[in-house]
């Protein structure tokens, strides 16, 4: 078992059902770009149905989340228009603080 406290982000991703691969392939280019970074922790993706899809995002801290998000470079911005042309819409429902995450071996 291992307890890390971390913070986590949900986002929803609103879209036109032709644009799903080109979404799925973009949504994995925007977390291979995350995860050039080592505040980076996981992320999963979750069909809700055909026009809607959850990502759920765990970051080592909110602090560490909001600096990449600034995105002094800019790969993460690129990428993130690049996703969000292939979404009706984009919306950040949660971020929260993680109290206690268990990993079953």
């Amino acid at each position: 078992m291992y307890i890390w406290k971390m913070f986590a982000i949900i986002r929803e991703y609103q879209l036109n059902p032709i644009f799903t691969d080109a979404f799925i392939r973009d949504w994995s280019s925007l977390i291979y770009t995350f995860r050039s970074n080592d505040s980076f922790v996981s992320a999963s993706l979750h069909k809700e149905s055909n026009m809607r899809y959850i990502a759920y995002e765990k970051w080592k801290s909110k602090g560490v989340f909001m600096e990449v998000m600034n995105d002094h470079d800019g790969k993460i911005r690129i990428a993130l228009e690049k996703l969000k042309d292939n979404c009706n819409d984009v919306a950040l429902l949660h971020t929260m603080d993680v109290v206690n995450e268990c990993e079953v071996l």
